[in-house]
């Protein structure tokens, strides 16, 4: 509460000395570089140095270190396909199985109802981030709504918004391996076990999985999202041909409702777990030439996602509910036994799933290894070493001070590049520079906290494929696992932080200024006890069914 208070005294003054370097909002894209011919521009222009200053060639120096793609360039149809691509993943393969649990008719006016919340939980965190600007938060909190959780919770509020991020994407590695050792043993010359497949998975992933980030791996995701669409086709082409005709001459009808609460529970977890748009929301949204269009670029590619869940859900549920075998928790078990091209497809998609894997992992292991190093060193009293250079328009710049700086950055980077590579370091490994706009109007560049350890980050990633080595054996459903993550931690990233952050954020303003907006207010009270009553009895229910499939061997 502290720090939002403190934001919001030194707005007014953060905002003014910022207007100087021209990185205010209205003027701040037409001041950042599109291409490497702007960068010298840039440079002069941001730093105040001109090529006869004695300060030029180093401000050069550390121009030359920012991404080419940091000026925000997307249009309204360039964010809606990228909101697409972020929503449409692995968990379409779930949906013909969750429309057979939830309901022929219920399906698709459910899977609306969510798209809808999560465009309301998308505007109610816009709100969070225009009420927060200014606000001065620790060096840690770097990105976006990990600053709204501490601007609204504190540490508690940074910590949860980390653990359901860290699960999730572990979730979605144990989905990976899942889909990896089931598609394997469904091919008729693989004659292994789970837990052999299982082992040559890890063997497979391991060397990827130990880098220090995704760079490397970034081609990968493209590979991930065309397998993903491959897998589509295949199913409907093989379900259009074995079963279109039957299909047509005697048509079974799926349930038109939902038969039991347990599958309700399991439709709902899948159905959110096939958005979780507000989590997505701000990389897009701070990508955008106009971040107010972001709205609409929200609302088109909500629309379009339903469109296609509705298609692959009810579509392809309808033709493989002729298949004897019943519609698989993964609809690419389907595939036809007997078929050849149907083999290639599974083993394709098989070795995708665990190649792209490592994209998922990376992330969540080295935010638990921050937090260790972290941790560690406030045990040990140390305080890591960072290095402060401000530059002014004016006066050139101030000599680079070694040590140790304030616990607080300013908050206000909305337009500003987050971060610069620089090829400085302590013990001869690469660092990461972040700059932000001080509240004196300069622009701060820092050294991150000491990087992990190698051993550290060997350590703790072998423990963690371990991890998700077992939770793929205990239970292997893949839509109990989609479904579990989408009722628990997806659930509380889009339905319970977003109205919880408006409610403490947006009242503590309401209480600053003297107004109240009564619709919203009441909105989010609404919005904030629906989700947390969704979020704890799907999460419940599903878990049980979880419970009930490892006291079973595993069987879904």
């Amino acid at each position: 509460m502290n720090a939002l208070h403190r934001g919001q005294e030194n707005r007014k003054a953060t905002s003014s000395g910022s207007s100087s370097f021209g990185l205010s909002h209205e003027s701040s894209s037409s001041s950042l570089p599109a291409n490497n011919a702007d960068r010298s521009n840039f440079s002069n222009n941001t730093y105040g140095s001109t090529p006869n200053s004695p300060h030029s060639s180093e401000d050069s120096f550390l121009a030359t270190f920012i991404d080419e793609e940091d000026s925000p360039q997307a249009t309204v149809v360039d964010a809606t396909v990228n909101l697409v691509k972020l929503c449409i993943g692995s968990g379409v393969l779930a949906l013909p199985y969750a429309v057979d649990k939830g309901g022929l008719i219920l399906s698709p006016i459910f899977i609306g109802l969510v798209a809808w919340w999560n465009y309301v939980s998308c505007e109610q965190m816009m709100d969070c981030k225009a009420a927060v600007v200014g606000v001065l938060c620790p060096r840690q909190v770097n990105s976006t709504y990990s600053r709204i959780a501490y601007c609204a919770c504190g540490w508690w509020g940074v910590w949860i918004t980390d653990m359901c991020i860290i699960v999730t994407l572990l979730g979605v590695c144990v989905t990976y391996l899942i889909t990896f050792t089931s598609l394997m043993s469904s091919i008729p010359f693989v004659d292994m076990s789970n837990v052999q497949l299982c082992f040559i998975g890890m063997i497979v992933v391991y060397p990827l999985a130990i880098q220090k980030d995704v760079s490397k791996l970034a081609k990968m995701s493209i590979l991930g999202l065309l397998c993903v669409l491959i897998g589509i086709a295949s199913i409907t082409f093989f379900g259009l041909e074995l079963y279109g005709e039957l299909a047509l001459e005697e048509p079974r009808i799926l349930p038109l409702w939902c038969p039991s609460i347990e599958d309700f529970a399991t439709f709902v977890g899948i159905a959110v777990f096939g958005f979780g748009t507000c989590s997505l929301a701000f990389p897009v949204e701070e990508s955008m030439k106009i971040p107010k269009e972001f709205p609409t670029a929200a609302k088109y590619s909500l629309i379009f996602v339903w469109l296609v869940y509705v298609f692959v859900g009810n579509g392809i549920a309808s033709l493989f509910i002729h298949d004897s075998r019943g519609i698989a928790s993964n609809i690419l078990r389907n595939l036809p036994l007997d078929a050849t091209s149907a083999h290639i497809v599974k083993g394709t998609l098989a070795i995708s799933c665990i190649l792209t894997m490592p994209l998922a992992f990376i992330p969540p292991a080295s935010m638990i290894e921050s937090m260790l190093v972290q941790v560690y060193d406030r045990i040990c009293g140390r305080e890591s070493s960072i290095a402060v250079k401000q530059v002014s328009t004016d006066r050139g710049y101030t000599p680079i001070k070694g040590g140790s700086s304030s616990e607080y950055t300013d908050f206000e980077t909305e337009r500003v590049p987050i971060s610069i590579t620089h090829h400085l370091s302590r013990s001869g490994s690469p660092s990461l520079i972040q700059y932000s706009i001080g509240e004196d109007g300069r622009l701060e560049y820092m050294l991150n906290p000491r990087e992990p350890s190698n051993i550290l980050r060997y350590i703790n990633r072998s423990l963690l494929i371990a991890l998700i080595a077992i939770a793929s054996l205990s239970i292997p459903c893949f839509g109990l696992m989609i479904s579990l993550l989408g009722a628990f931690t997806v659930a509380i990233l889009s339905f319970v932080l977003p109205p919880l952050f408006s409610l403490i954020i947006i009242s503590q303003q309401y209480r600053s200024d003297g107004t109240r907006n009564i619709w919203k207010y009441n909105r989010d009270i609404i919005l904030l006890l629906l989700g947390i009553f969704t979020t704890i009895s799907a999460t419940s229910i599903v878990a049980l069914q979880c419970y009930k499939s490892m006291s079973n061997g595993g069987q879904c």
